[in-house]
């Protein structure tokens, strides 16, 4: 009947409910990460700026077309790692439903590119049928802290790189 709130089923004590397919939702979006790192940005402006000082744009076609097929090739990347990521939440609801879970956290949630979304829900729905720590989740959060700051550390190296390299062309095209 409308209204009536169904209880979930606990688990025995001591249910392994972390498997390998929910880990892949946890740290399955690191690997999108890595080209970031290797996108020679020092280069590409070091190219673009010269093209511009010295009005000679020639090179500059084969550059960006590489340059372009590096984004292609890093979208691709991370389109995968998303369908694997969709791929291991299914997974993982259906290793809860062995196990007993009633009403595990919906896997389409993994479709929203935000895998924390189906982290959540699935912690809050284990934590009403068995105690869990929730490492997942707190191993995703850590890992986004990571990507972060590593990201700042290396935006403020590349920033640094392109200022003493503009500084040559100071004089070179004055």
């Amino acid at each position: 009947p409308a209204g009536q709130v169904q209880q979930r089923t606990p688990l025995p004590e001591g249910t392994r409910v972390d498997n390998i397919w929910v880990w892949i939702v946890s740290l399955g979006f690191l690997i999108s990460c890595i080209p970031l790192f290797f996108f020679d940005m020092v280069g590409y402006v070091r190219a673009v700026t010269f093209a511009e000082l010295s009005g000679d744009s020639s090179a500059l076609g084969g550059i960006m077309g590489a340059y372009v097929g590096f984004f292609v090739i890093s979208w691709l990347l991370s389109v995968a790692i998303w369908g694997l990521t969709v791929f291991a939440a299914f997974r993982d609801a259906k290793h809860l439903e062995g196990l007993g879970v009633v009403r595990p956290f919906h896997w389409a949630f993994a479709f929203i590119p935000y895998t924390i979304v189906y982290l959540i829900g699935r912690h809050v729905v284990l934590r009403k049928v068995v105690r869990t720590a929730g490492w997942p989740l707190w191993a995703h959060i850590g890992a986004y802290v990571v990507v972060i700051i590593g990201s700042i550390i290396w935006s403020i190296v590349i920033v640094q790189m392109i200022m003493v390299d503009m500084t040559g062309y100071l004089g070179e095209f004055s």
